[in-house]
């Protein structure tokens, strides 16, 4: 046991529990530039095209990461390589979806990125359960696409009532 001056070091696996904390936190926490490009659109709505597209890039970037996620989860399941091509197809998808939404107007970006984002979630729905795959991890991407998705809109929102 690690005396109370010490600093904590374990080889011992951190619990499911303490990863879904950690987990809701960062994603919870990823929230933030969102909520910072709204509050500076109200400060500086002479900006609030630039802040929109800065919005957007962000969105993008963590539906490019989402993509990623169907990647890996792809990889835990070895014994089941038919169940893992749906995820691999549609891990590449986000990227490619970004980029072509990027080629609009910024307003019409932000409503093709929160419908890539819904509907990669409708897919991961649709999928077989994981085993391996923690019990938190669904509830809490529900919600933080949710969050995003709101918060990208409302982003989108602002954005052009500022700049009327």
């Amino acid at each position: 046991m690690a005396s109370p001056n010490s600093p904590v070091t374990s080889s011992e696996p951190a619990t499911p529990r303490a990863q879904g904390t950690l987990a809701a936190r960062l994603g919870y926490g990823g929230l933030l530039p969102i909520i910072g490009c709204m509050a500076l659109t109200l400060l500086l709505p002479d900006r609030a095209g630039s802040l929109l597209q800065l919005g957007n890039l962000y969105v993008g970037s963590i539906f490019c990461f989402l993509g990623g996620i169907q990647w890996g989860i792809s990889l835990l399941d070895e014994t089941m390589p038919t169940l893992a091509l749906p995820r691999l197809l549609v891990s590449v998808l986000p990227s490619l979806w970004m980029v072509l939404a990027l080629q609009f107007q910024p307003t019409v970006t932000s409503l093709a990125l929160v419908l890539g984002l819904v509907g990669l979630l409708a897919f991961e729905r649709r999928q077989p359960v994981i085993p391996t795959l923690p019990a938190w991890y669904l509830p809490l991407r529900v919600r933080l696409t949710a969050f995003l998705s709101f918060g990208l809109l409302g982003l989108a929102l602002l954005s052009q009532t500022v700049a009327s």
